[in-house]
């Protein structure tokens, strides 16, 4: 019987880890052609990868005069394209990511208006400044792109000095719209302590410069007459000393640069069609819309706020969202009146499913009427789970083809503020070449009624009776089990038990640091499955699966750094590991593959052969170029899986994120063989465990001259040196003096490296 042994990896092991490992470049391309059905319906942007956040903004991105779809979520500068394949009244807007790569990096906001009137959409972000304006053009593709214009200073303000940016508070959403009615757009965000708003004025008009200008002065510290504190309603008839503003910008020389904090999403738009500009204005400290009416043209004068309602209702709906609402006055059912878009400006802390409010205008554009259409717009339409989304390949249904389950941190529920946790089971029913898939239920086996703290998916035969079970990582750390209770392991898989906490082999909860992410894999090659959990440092927690008794598990605690492999290795204290081992190519070759907190997907080989001593070798840290644009964001929360979906040989890759969305690539190039080179060719050792000695089958007679055995223990210390005798293939090598525990072997063969482990066994 194997002796059961706690290995420490304290000691990085200097071994070979080959140089024979090319780059393989952009092995997958993102595809959204995979067809996903539900109920009979197409999910139309099934992997668009979620929303949970959204900002719209509408723009021709492809030039073939039809308005697009924008939509950009702060919390990671994603920005989503959606190209619309309708008619004018008519829209159909489908998920091309494509457009997306034109886009600069953009912070905290964005805009799309033409200030320049040239017929292609200009990009206004915050930057570092408040205000930073992007120029759009069609390249030769017709495809809208940007290049950089200026950030946004003004010099007018006596009480300063130089030039000073506009402000726009970090995490606002600001208002670009003509507020003075002179033909140039202006610029209207509340700074400071974000009780005022500003308004910089446009003088592009005023100073007769040419249309692609944009020249700023600040016009009003308190523009709209009106004070917001921390509750809803506002402070009217608020008088601001504006003496110290020039009409004029002032001298220029120097800057300044000023940083506040953010908390308000004012939405300017004419409600009542008497030509001034209302807001709907959200803020960070409550749920609501306040509708405030600007009775500038009662008196003819300034901007001044006359009326609020704290609780905004349009035709019997009031406008609300779980936290932090922000309003988008865009024309998106393209039918040439501005309807509205409401959304939570709160990332990952509010609505995550029902975040995407559509109120259809039903009046005119001079006079809108909004009535209300879905609270799930375009997200109906989309594979979303809520939030973090961990996608498993597994053949439920024994037809030979790999069905996707998708476990997920939760949707929000409003009543309790909690989250609601399930598995999302989608049947394959593609066929060669036409990869599809059917949603059966968002709650596999009632889970959601156990209210589980985020739920990720691993399922392997954990308890050595040859079934698969259904293993699930928790936000605690933490990891429950489902024994498969079916007839044989040929059979479906029948986890009709209550789920339980997995344990150890000393009856002591299987833990990890948090975010667990199960994988289920005979690592140590001794035909065995063990127990991988990816977690929230980043690491890979390793329990060896001792059992030798059919349907008991036997799980004892190893390391927490298997392989000292690390998702986002330059984060020492995060990295949201999500592993997966297996094929990802055409080629044979099984790879360890970990998503992350960034979003990059890591990739590593060196642990064939049983290989649980030395380090593994890093291949890629942002494999095929997946989210390595914006790596540096730090919660993403990337989680791969793989499979041949529809059997035509090419892999298709599907990554879970933070929105509870997937996104899906497809291998578009085939890797050869040198390309797929192994770095550490395994070695047959037997027997294996052994008593007194093992013999090594070197696979072919040696010829080489520069040869040698190297066993290492634990702890990284050469233990055993032996020759290879020249014009031999097996090899023995007596291990007597070796004490009871689990041993490394590296073969060296001129200029070739091999690897395995054995276990010495009590004699």
């Amino acid at each position: 019987m194997k002796t059961k042994i706690i290995i420490t990896l304290s000691i990085l092991f200097c071994c070979y880890n080959g140089a024979n490992a090319q780059f393989q470049g952009k092995v997958y391309e993102e595809d959204t052609s995979v067809s996903v059905f539900s109920g009979g319906v197409e999910k139309t942007l099934a992997w668009c990868g979620g929303l949970n956040n959204p900002q719209y903004s509408i723009a021709d991105l492809n030039n073939d005069g039809l308005n697009d779809l924008v939509i950009f979520q702060a919390d990671q500068s994603s920005v989503k394209t959606f190209i619309n394949y309708g008619t004018s009244g008519a829209p159909k807007y489908l998920y091309r990511p494509r457009y997306a790569e034109n886009f600069p990096y953009c912070s905290f906001y964005l805009i799309m208006r033409d200030y320049n009137g040239d017929g292609a959409m200009d990009l206004f972000e915050s930057g570092r400044t408040g205000y930073t304006i992007h120029r759009g053009y069609y390249n030769a593709a017709n495809e809208l792109c940007f290049t950089f214009y200026k950030s946004l200073f003004y010099s007018n303000d006596k009480l300063t000095t130089g030039l000073v940016n506009a402000e726009a508070n970090p995490g606002d959403i600001p208002a670009i719209v003509d507020v003075d009615g002179d033909g140039d757009l202006d610029f209207l965000g509340y700074y400071g302590d974000g009780f005022y708003m500003n308004w910089y004025q446009n003088l592009q008009v005023e100073d007769g410069l040419p249309k692609d200008s944009v020249r700023i002065r600040l016009a009003d510290k308190c523009w709209g007459k009106m004070k917001q504190a921390y509750i809803r309603s506002h402070d009217l008839g608020v008088y601001c000393d504006n003496s110290s503003l020039l009409k004029t910008t002032g001298p220029i020389s120097g800057s300044t640069l000023k940083t506040t904090d953010g908390g308000n999403t004012p939405c300017l738009l004419d409600i009542d069609g008497d030509n001034d500009y209302d807001v709907l204005d959200g803020h960070r400290a409550f749920n609501y819309l306040v509708y405030l009416r600007n009775g500038k043209s009662l008196g003819g004068g300034r901007d001044s706020m006359v009326y609020q309602d704290t609780a905004w209702t349009t035709l019997g709906d009031t406008v609300k969202i779980a936290q932090w609402a922000a309003a988008f006055h865009l024309d998106v059912d393209d039918d040439g009146k501005r309807d509205l878009l409401v959304a939570p400006n709160s990332p990952n802390t509010s609505e995550n499913y029902k975040c995407s409010q559509f109120y259809k205008n039903i009046g005119t554009d001079k006079i809108p009427s909004f009535k209300f259409q879905s609270d799930t717009f375009l997200v109906s339409d989309a594979i979303d789970l809520g939030t973090n989304a961990y996608p498993f390949f597994y053949d439920y249904d024994r037809d030979g083809k790999p069905d996707l389950f998708v476990g997920n941190r939760g949707y929000y529920e409003a009543s309790t503020g909690q989250f609601l946790t399930g598995i999302m089971y989608m049947r394959n029913t593609s066929t060669t070449g036409n990869p599809s898939f059917e949603v059966v239920t968002k709650d596999f086996l009632g889970l959601a009624a156990l209210r589980l703290k985020g739920l990720s998916i691993g399922i392997g035969d954990i308890d050595n009776d040859g079934k698969d079970d259904l293993l699930m990582g928790h936000l605690n750390g933490k990891v429950s089990f489902i024994k498969n209770i079916a007839a044989t392991a040929a059979a479906m898989p029948n986890w009709s038990n209550s789920p339980t906490l997995l344990k150890d082999a000393t009856g002591i909860d299987v833990q990890t640091n948090g975010f667990a992410v199960p994988l289920v894999f005979d690592i140590d090659a001794d035909g065995v499955k063990d127990l991988l959990i990816g977690d929230q440092m980043g690491s890979l927690f390793y329990y060896k699966n001792t059992s030798t008794t059919v349907g008991i598990h036997q799980l004892v605690y190893t390391n927490d750094k298997l392989g000292f492999v690390k998702s986002d290795p330059e984060k020492i204290a995060s990295g949201h590991s999500t592993p997966f081992i297996g094929r990802m190519d055409n080629t044979s070759k099984e790879y360890l593959v970990m998503g992350s907190r960034s979003g990059r997907i890591f990739r590593y080989t060196g642990f064939e052969g049983g290989n649980v001593f030395s380090a593994y070798t890093r291949l890629d840290s942002a494999y095929s170029f997946i989210f390595s644009k914006n790596a540096e964001y730090t919660s993403y929360m990337s989680a791969p899986a793989i499979a041949d979906i529809d059997g035509d040989g090419k892999y298709e890759m599907v990554v879970g994120n933070v929105y509870g969305g997937l996104l899906m690539y497809k291998q578009n190039k085939t890797i050869s063989i040198s390309e797929a080179s192994i770095e550490n060719e395994t070695i047959k050792i037997f027997p294996n465990p052994a008593n007194t000695k093992i013999i090594i089958d070197l696979k072919q007679t040696n010829t080489e001259k520069n040869t040698s055995i190297t066993i290492y223990n634990s702890l990284g210390q050469v233990v055993k040196i032996a020759p290879i005798v020249h014009n031999q293939r097996f090899v023995t090598i007596d291990i007597q003096d070796l004490a009871a525990a689990i041993y490394y072997c590296k073969v060296q063969i001129g200029s070739h490296f091999y690897s395995s482990i054995f276990v010495k066994q009590n004699q």
